[in-house]
């Protein structure tokens, strides 16, 4: 059955609404154009805030490299190979991502793990400071060898 001007899914309690019928307590989740809410999903559909919900494991990669990604970071992110409606299909979750996208994100996760590990071998390798009278310290050995 198509839903549209002339009836609505009335949800839970079942049955269909007229259009015309007012959007009062009695047609609670319904706009004031008839139109269903985000609240009302028919038997056996999730409503679209239980969707928005799940983070796929694609979506949680992404925003470990760019929170709170749209598809045109996503489709930055790819190096450009991506089209804004895929990187938004993929990041909602509808469309599974590609062999290839998948490990474009794998690898730039992998480069950037990196490369605080090698600033922090860098960092550990660095000799001691001599510290604040290091001058003068110097100054005296000097004097002292020339003595």
């Amino acid at each position: 059955m198509r839903y549209g001007k002339a009836a609505t899914w009335r949800g839970a309690a079942g049955g269909l609404r007229a259009a015309g019928a007012s959007p009062g307590s009695e047609s609670a989740g319904y706009c004031a154009h008839g139109a269903v809410r985000d609240s009302i999903a028919p038997p056996g559909h999730k409503r679209n805030s239980e969707l928005s919900d799940v983070v796929t494991l694609f979506r949680a990669g992404v925003n470990e490299l760019k929170p709170d990604a749209s598809g045109g970071d996503l489709a930055k992110l790819l190096d450009g190979k991506a089209k804004l409606r895929a990187a938004q299909h993929w990041l909602a979750g509808r469309r599974e991502p590609p062999k290839w996208a998948v490990d474009i994100i794998a690898q730039k996760l992998k480069a950037r793990a990196q490369k605080p590990l090698a600033i922090a071998c860098e960092l550990e390798a660095m000799p001691e400071r001599i510290g604040r009278k290091a001058g003068a310290r110097n100054l005296a050995e000097y004097l002292a060898r020339r003595r």
